[in-house]
């Protein structure tokens, strides 16, 4: 690796959910920490990503309709989720030009030296921001490298209209990686090679280091459990009510959205004040217990060494989402799932966790993830 490399970085940085943004920042740290590269976002967020995370996204049919509808009550909370998330953007280097178009990456060639993919659910072809950049489709010039991509809950192989497209893309990878068991399975099948698992960004940081980023103070003065997932269905939500009245605690849960459309208020799931990553990590640093469905809920509840549960049966199939599985296995705490019939037949919900075992998982992890970019970089 020559002198003063630059690497140019292609991730959902500007998807409003605090993981995505977390991981984009933890990624850009320990790639300068670990080559001593000066480390750039790409900002680059398409059509789709802009949409997804607008106030009001664009009607395309009546369900659409109803929710925006149920939106304008709440604008002015949503406004200033939105203004929470564009804030924390102060804390990355990104380039000065915003790209919103595949075809306007193409003028970056010869910019960088390395660039790198990843991580979260850049290789989910079927998400609504989905986008061959992130395939680094545009590059030819300069060492390209996947840092633990994840493809969500989907087989590329099954779900891509294109399959010959993405092998070739795949293939022009100096350096793959992957995050989930289940991508690992997939793509050896598809590429006839080893894709090894490295851990998600967030990993790499520690709690310590993770606490500069945070709100001060403590945003929710009196005891409360941390409710974070993403589909709020009601099997999860009266698990947590019944979690909430057994111990006597209030719930608080954070994304205005899902708060409104989910009818969380019906199951007495309070809305945050605050949001955004920055709210995120100060709510789960001080929260009596999380209560999750989420790949970085349980990150950073183990980082945060606290009391926490995944909600539900956590499906183990080859051919399905492994995302809640992989986490939990990655750190030891595969029994930590719970449901209701296990609460009914005793289980403790204050079940502590040995987070000595978790800690030592986690360095690790650090240690893997760390020799796999040297090794990208050629760093001896």
């Amino acid at each position: 690796m020559k002198e003063k490399s630059k690497t140019g970085i292609l991730t959902f940085h500007n998807s409003h959910n605090c993981g995505s943004m977390l991981q984009a920042l933890a990624l850009q740290i320990k790639l300068e920490e670990f080559t001593g590269t000066q480390a750039t976002i790409i900002d680059f967020s398409n059509e789709g990503q802009t949409d997804l995370y607008s106030v009001f996204p664009k009607v395309h049919n009546i369900k659409g309709l109803v929710k925006n509808l149920m939106f304008i009550p709440y604008y002015g909370k949503l406004k200033k989720q939105q203004s929470d998330y564009n804030e924390f953007m102060k804390y990355f280097r990104m380039t000065a030009k915003h790209y919103s178009k595949n075809s306007e990456l193409f003028s970056l060639n010869g910019e960088y030296d390395f660039w790198v993919c990843g991580s979260d659910q850049v290789w989910n072809t079927k998400c609504p921001d989905a986008d061959d950049a992130y395939f680094l489709n545009f590059v030819n010039q300069g060492e390209k490298i996947a840092y633990a991509p994840s493809l969500g809950g989907a087989d590329i192989a099954k779900v891509a209209e294109d399959l010959d497209k993405y092998v070739a893309y795949l293939n022009s990878l100096d350096a793959i990686s992957i995050r989930e068991m289940n991508g690992k399975r997939w793509l050896e099948r598809l590429l006839n090679k080893e894709v090894p698992i490295i851990a998600d960004p967030t990993l790499l940081l520690t709690s310590e280091e993770w606490t500069k980023y945070q709100t001060p103070g403590r945003i929710i003065k009196e005891p409360y459990i941390f409710y974070y997932a993403f589909h709020y269905n009601k099997e999860q939500n009266d698990l947590v009510r019944e979690i909430s009245k057994r111990l006597g605690i209030k719930v608080v849960s954070m994304d205005v959205k899902t708060w409104i459309i989910r009818g969380l208020r019906r199951y007495d799931v309070e809305l945050s004040p605050e949001y955004g990553p920055s709210a995120f990590l100060n709510i789960v640093a001080n929260a009596d217990m999380i209560l999750t469905r989420s790949f970085h809920g349980a990150v950073f509840s183990s980082l945060y060494k606290k009391k926490f549960w995944m909600l539900g049966k956590i499906s183990t199939d080859p051919n399905k989402d492994d995302r809640a599985y992989s986490i939990l296995k990655q750190l030891g705490l595969e029994n930590r799932e719970i449901t209701l019939e296990s609460i009914s037949g005793g289980r403790d919900i204050l079940e502590p966790i040995d987070y000595n075992a978790v800690i030592k998982k986690q360095e690790k992890m650090r240690d893997i993830a760390k020799k796999y970019i040297k090794d990208a970089y050629d760093i001896k």
